[in-house]
């Protein structure tokens, strides 16, 4: 999840959105590859993982962590704070 306003520097893209544009490009047709960010967060943290339990999307927000908090710039990985 991206704050309010936040746009990643440049021609970056979230992570989530490159692979999303990757899987059209392949012609790859299963729908939860073109799953927004929101959906990709509910099915984690209502999966049962042990790792993800206790962790919210509040918590999430307040950290500034999520989905998109990877960015992929010119093919290498920067944080999003970048």
């Amino acid at each position: 999840m991206k704050p309010a306003g936040h746009r990643p520097a440049g021609e970056a893209l979230p992570n989530t959105e490159f692979f999303r544009r990757l899987a059209r490009r392949m012609r790859l047709d299963e729908p939860y590859l073109q799953d927004s960010d929101e959906a990709i967060l509910s099915a984690a943290l209502t999966g049962g993982h042990p790792y993800l339990e206790g962790i919210r999307r509040e918590r999430l927000q307040k950290d500034g962590r999520g989905p998109s908090a990877m960015v992929i710039r010119f093919g290498s990985t920067t944080t999003g704070a970048a």
